[in-house]
């Protein structure tokens, strides 16, 4: 019998907060875009849409996002653009850098 590799997933949660340092503002940046969108599709009336956002947001929160097929961030990706999402991450990841606080040398880079 053939021996079957189980595929690790980690959690998106685990991927970023889990890492600590600036990696916590792509989290809030991912939540927050999501949020933006689950508002935005409610405004128009498109509940499925809204229904599909806070779901993402709940299982990125209780990190169940491994047993997805296909990952909320990629949907995310194709209803902002790149360069958005990218503006957005950094302006978070600034924002930790800024109220980061402790010595120097225990900072993150």
């Amino acid at each position: 019998m053939k021996e079957q590799k189980s595929i690790i997933r980690i959690p998106f949660k685990d991927r970023t907060i889990g890492r600590g340092g600036a990696e916590e503002g792509v989290y809030w940046a991912f939540i927050n875009m999501m949020k933006r969108l689950e508002k935005e599709a409610t405004l128009k009336g498109e509940y499925e849409k809204a229904i599909l956002w806070r779901d993402a947001i709940y299982k990125l929160e209780n990190k169940l996002d491994i047993y997805d097929t296909i990952n909320a961030i990629d949907l995310l990706r194709v209803e902002i653009s790149n360069k958005e999402v990218e503006e957005i991450i950094e302006k978070y990841k600034n924002k930790y850098r800024e109220i980061r606080g402790g010595q120097p040398e225990q900072r993150g880079n």
